[in-house]
């Protein structure tokens, strides 16, 4: 059984105009979980599914970092084993990355949407001695769609209302834990 001091926590949140980020730390294992929180004013939860999926051909158009994505393996219509190749930054300094990751996409009776992802090993993606095998943490995007109400709220806090304009938005909850092994 754990003791109390392996429990404290340590928290903090970071406000930008556009998103919010938490973030909460074990301070004796060094485990962290961090949450990032926005809305995205005049898109449906499908458009921001659509820009997001790894299989999309919109992906590329806002990641700049990607260098390719192709599906490894597909285990059911929501189960996918993805590869994703990251380029290499400051001039090869950063070599390129890849990682092999489990995604599983569901819709909930809401109508909100999810996409939880993690690294794993899978045999027909063996490692390229030339690519650094990154990790991806157990990670979770939420996109729901937001009332009317916190549209308008968020729009005039921007002041660029208008009236004319039908609205929608999505609220995008991304979490992922980071963790540390501890050597006993």
């Amino acid at each position: 059984m754990p003791n109390a001091a392996a429990l404290r926590l340590s928290s903090t949140k970071n406000v930008s105009k556009d998103c919010v980020i938490y973030r909460l730390q074990c301070d004796i294992t060094d485990n962290t979980i961090f949450r990032f929180k926005a809305t995205v004013p005049k898109c449906s939860v499908d458009d921001v599914c659509r820009r997001i999926h790894p299989c999309s051909t919109l992906r590329p158009v806002w990641d700049s970092q990607l260098q390719s994505i192709e599906v490894i393996d597909e285990l059911s219509a929501n189960v996918l084993v993805i590869r994703h190749v990251i380029k290499s930054r400051l001039l090869g300094i950063i070599s390129e990355r890849d990682t092999i990751d489990l995604c599983k996409f569901s819709t909930e009776t809401d109508g909100s949407k999810r996409a939880v992802m993690c690294s794993i090993v899978h045999p027909a993606c063996p490692r390229v001695p030339s690519i650094v095998r990154a990790h991806t943490h157990p990670s979770m995007f939420g996109i729901k769609a937001t009332s009317r109400d916190d549209v308008l709220r968020v729009l005039r806090k921007r002041n660029n209302l208008n009236k004319a304009e039908t609205l929608h938005s999505t609220r995008i909850s991304f979490c992922y834990l980071r963790t540390k092994i501890l050597k006993i």
